[in-house]
């Protein structure tokens, strides 16, 4: 199973070489910034003919500006400019981005996408591999 978060960490890492990047919550918001923090929504996940399954990840990369500084909007600017232009596609060629929204609140940067991927599903369940017992005739008999 790949680890979706890991790889676009580490695409963002590669974009923003300079950044702490955290994928978990931090205790009492013990968050050194400025930094980045990877947070996975409500994932959708729909089937289709020939075991695959499409799933729909929904992401909210969080950037949190320095506290100290005085030119957060500005910084915040910056980075939307940044992930607009540069972050498109989870490395190596896993998956392109969709639905990009940024939004600032209480100002945080909050940049928001959609990842497709499908996935082929295995069937572990009984198969048949023509091992019928048949009995012949009519209405079973021996006509």
């Amino acid at each position: 199973m790949t680890d979706i978060t890991l790889l676009i960490g580490n695409t963002l890492a590669d974009i923003d070489p300079d950044m702490i990047i955290y994928r978990d919550k931090q205790e009492n918001g013990a968050y050194e910034t400025p930094c980045y923090l990877i947070q996975r929504l409500p994932v959708t996940i729909g089937s289709s003919i020939g075991h695959h399954e499409h799933r729909m990840y929904t992401y909210d990369l969080v950037y949190m500006p320095a506290e100290d500084s005085r030119k957060k909007l500005s910084d915040i600017d910056l980075k939307s400019e940044l992930l607009m232009e540069k972050f498109k596609l989870i490395q190596p060629n896993f998956a392109r981005l969709w639905h990009r929204s940024l939004n600032i609140v209480d100002d945080v940067l909050h940049f928001q996408f959609d990842i497709y991927v499908q996935d082929h599903v295995s069937d572990d369940g009984p198969k048949m591999n023509n091992n019928l017992i048949y009995e012949g005739g009519l209405l079973n008999g021996n006509r």
